[in-house]
């Protein structure tokens, strides 16, 4: 499990709903350049658009023309990485979609965001050369069936035996597969620019929460280094999967 070092709740009020965004900072990472995490939860069925207007977040167009509920995952997202944002005593500015559907953070920042169900997450650094793009995942655990489609797609069988080996059910092995290389890869893509395969990395070791991976001579081409690790959080039937590379 990654280390925090700072776990802290902000209430917001829309009505008579409330939301709660809890903001950690990852510690160990690099101390002059700090990674904070944001999640948040809600009941989507309260969410009513007005909810962007109160708390200073931009709708974009094609959001806004969108059924209710992806504007409500849409607003969970943003609220987590403005609440990440605060966390560097920035003011919160609008995270627009780049024309490849990525956030677009403010100058000086870079950041990953996901949802799965009611939850949003997200994961705010500094813009440093030293450090590597975050990325981060949220995925619920797929049923049987789902898996048995999915699994040729993410993971090889090679894959899967090291997750099951380490007590996972296969439904459980493949989200956290699936989910860890999302995570890679939306770190990884600012770097490469390009749309990634699943089998660019290889999952070669499952050590306690930390997953490692290898990377593909494709990828390293890029320049990215040979081996890249990722870590995994199983709770409350979901996935959550964390990287950054130094």
């Amino acid at each position: 499990m990654i280390k925090r070092a700072l776990d802290s709740a902000i209430q917001w009020r829309f009505g008579a709903a409330r939301v709660e965004c809890v903001v950690s900072e990852i510690a160990g990472v690099q101390e002059k350049h700090p990674l904070y995490l944001a999640r948040v939860g809600f009941d989507h069925s309260q969410f009513d658009p007005s909810w962007f207007v109160i708390a200073g977040i931009d709708c974009p167009a094609q959001i806004s023309a969108s059924r209710l509920p992806r504007q409500a995952e849409f607003f969970a997202g943003r609220l987590a990485a403005h609440t990440a944002l605060k966390a560097f005593n920035q003011v919160p500015v609008s995270i627009p979609l780049n024309p490849d559907r990525t956030p677009a953070f403010p100058p000086g920042f870079c950041g990953s965001i996901s949802h799965s169900g009611e939850q949003a997450v997200a994961l705010v650094a500094c813009s440093n050369p030293s450090v590597l793009r975050p990325g981060i995942d949220i995925q619920t655990i797929v049923t049987i069936e789902q898996s048995a489609d999915i699994q040729p797609l993410v993971a090889t069988e090679g894959e899967l035996a090291i997750m099951t080996a380490a007590g996972l059910s296969r439904e459980m092995a493949v989200t956290a597969i699936f989910s860890a290389k999302e995570a890679l890869y939306k770190a990884l893509f600012p770097l490469v620019g390009d749309v990634l395969e699943f089998d660019v990395v290889t999952l070669i070791q499952h050590n306690d929460s930390l997953l490692h991976f290898e990377a593909a001579p494709s990828l390293r081409a890029y320049g990215i280094r040979p081996h890249l690790h990722c870590h995994l959080e199983i709770q409350d039937q979901r996935v959550q999967c964390v990287t950054w590379q130094a």
